[in-house]
């Protein structure tokens, strides 16, 4: 049979269902292989379902696209998660997929904020792209849950010719902090590393936009999707108006098996679309001391914490990578994990210095007592966990929506050198990146 559309697919699954009868307490994963006959239905067969959660994902690369629809099961502690994929090694694929917020992880959390900052879940259906091939799995949890499996898909929506779009404008836009908080905050901050308190903090700040008109996560992730390239692109969306997106460069860690695979992406210069100044600029970033160093912090920041989980760090040399508004200065990081293990992986790299600063508690305790807005979900991670392979990105370049309510983050790193005006203007630049789509409609 062709599955040109998922429609046809879940009509076979449907028919086949209803033949079976599962075990009361037997968890059954079906998977179609389709070997890329099926058009994949992304982001916008998603915004048509009205089954939550919805989990979408795209590797920066390209290689790797997901849509997750509908829950068996849901998890709030990655040990868990970790845990409930221990009892399947016979499928060491099947992927939790989900966010990890800001106090997801990290040193003197209580498990009660933990337990508020982290959502995956086992979603009912996924369909996953590798390259060209296709796979559709339907997780079931025993015959009970058989019934329930069979009464969701019946609700899925058909597919359609459509595609989505923004028809929102911005009405009101508010700054927290604004503008002369943000410099005496940042004064502040520079004083305390002047009297040697700390190395480093990354400043941040969320931009409050009012629309015309609500939008969903979807939507906004789609225009993003066609304009910032080479980004990892995700979105979890709760209920129709609801829902957290990224567009971000930046991946905090791929497991594969042993192998751990991660990045410095800290420094930054403005883009621009002339290359020749493009050129310039990255030039000038390369051979910026403050930048420079900026990124080598965040390394070696990476490095002492994998110190007695990992064997053999390797570092690459530094290269600029160019985005659509802005360019940073990028290293890649790898070692073999000693004994791999997801939530510790999380719990000594989230957050990186890159996004947090350091000394890792000392920041954050800075940040804790002044930063003026909740990070949520901005500065945590975004992706999947499972047995045999695990991939986050690190929640950059982000939104939270709720309605026609849209808040955008982007911070700075802030070191003793920093100037509060030029660092305004890099957090500008990056929260441009998804501001500017919400601009011309």
């Amino acid at each position: 049979m062709n599955y040109k559309k998922i429609d046809n697919l879940i009509t076979e699954i449907l028919n086949h269902l209803s033949t079976l009868t599962l075990k009361s307490e037997q968890y059954t994963r079906f998977v179609w292989q389709l070997d890329g006959q099926l058009l994949f239905p992304g982001l916008v067969w998603l915004s048509e379902q009205s089954c939550y959660p919805q989990f979408y994902w795209y590797q920066r690369t390209g290689a790797e696209e997901c849509s997750a629809v509908g829950m068996v099961k849901s998890f709030n502690i990655t040990a868990d998660a970790e845990q409930f994929l221990s009892q399947y090694p016979d499928t060491a694929d099947v992927r939790l997929w989900g966010l990890n917020g800001w106090n997801a992880v990290g040193e003197g959390l209580s498990q009660e904020i933990k337990q508020q900052a982290t959502f995956c879940f086992l979603p009912r259906l996924e369909i996953f792209r590798s390259r060209s091939n296709v796979t559709v799995s339907l997780n079931i949890d025993g015959e009970e849950d058989r019934l329930n499996a069979i009464a969701f898909l019946q609700q899925l929506k058909p597919t359609s010719q459509t595609t989505l779009s923004l028809s929102a404008n911005i009405i009101a836009q508010e700054h927290i902090p604004e503008h002369d908080e943000w410099c005496s905050l940042l004064t502040s901050a520079i004083d305390d590393m002047k009297a040697g308190k700390m190395e480093k903090v990354v400043m941040a700040r969320e931009t409050k936009l009012t629309l015309s008109n609500p939008i969903s996560a979807a939507e906004f992730l789609y225009i993003s999707q066609q304009v910032n390239h080479h980004c990892y692109h995700f979105m979890m969306a709760f209920n129709q108006y609801s829902g957290f997106i990224s567009s971000t460069p930046e991946r905090l860690y791929l497991r594969q098996g042993a192998q751990l695979n991660s990045e410095a992406l800290a420094g930054t210069v403005a883009n621009h679309t002339d290359d020749i100044i493009a050129a310039e600029n990255a030039k000038w970033l390369m051979e910026d001391n403050k930048n420079q160093h900026e990124n080598l912090v965040v390394v070696d920041d990476i490095c002492q914490q994998l110190q007695g989980a990992v064997t053999g760090i390797d570092v690459s040399s530094a290269k600029v990578i160019r985005l659509r508004k802005i360019q940073h200065l990028y290293r890649s990081i790898s070692a073999t994990l000693i004994s791999p293990s997801d939530s510790d992986c999380l719990q000594r790299l989230q957050p990186t210095a890159a996004v947090c600063g350091l000394p890792r508690t000392v920041a954050r305790d800075f940040l804790a007592k002044n930063e003026s807005f909740s990070r949520e979900w901005y500065a945590g991670t975004g992706g999947f966990m499972s047995l045999n392979k695990s991939e986050f990105a690190v929640s950059l370049r982000c939104a939270k929506i709720k309605g026609t309510q849209v808040s955008l983050y982007s911070g700075a790193g802030i070191v003793s050198g920093s100037d509060p005006e030029q660092e305004w203007d890099e957090i500008e630049n990056k929260a441009a990146g998804l501001k500017s789509l919400l601009e011309h409609n």
